[in-house]
């Protein structure tokens, strides 16, 4: 996944929410596109490989992922939503990311991108 500086830059430049992470999603199927469906985040993939073998390497990997959930609690906080929600709101969509890299790569796809459900989860959150 793009660094958390990358994910912030394509978030606060959207009109609303929602719209923000839409166009992050669209990004990251056109960058997988574009790449050949070449790993785009290596972060998940040591993960993945190390989380139950290598505490540092797991640590690492924590770090970074928090990184990520908490530039989307930055941003999602900034836009008036309630603090757990945010941090709530922010997991999924780096779960959601890491899933839909993986899947995508293995289908050849990136019609696997799953951000319809997470987008909605914001908007609801945003909507008064």
């Amino acid at each position: 996944m793009a660094s958390h500086a990358a994910t912030r830059s394509v978030v606060a430049q959207a009109q609303d929410p929602a719209a923000a992470y839409t166009e992050f999603f669209a990004g990251a199927a056109a960058v997988l596109e574009e790449s050949d469906f070449i790993d785009p985040c290596p972060i998940g993939s040591i993960a993945r490989e190390v989380a139950n073998t290598s505490e540092p390497l797991r640590i690492a990997a924590e770090a970074v992922f928090n990184s990520w959930v908490d530039a989307a609690v930055e941003h999602l906080t900034g836009v008036g939503v309630g603090a757990e929600d945010a941090r709530q709101l922010a997991q999924v969509f780096v779960a959601t990311v890491e899933g839909m890299f993986v899947l995508s790569r293995t289908l050849r796809s990136a019609g696997a991108v799953l951000s319809r459900l997470v987008t909605e989860a914001i908007g609801a959150t945003t909507r008064t």
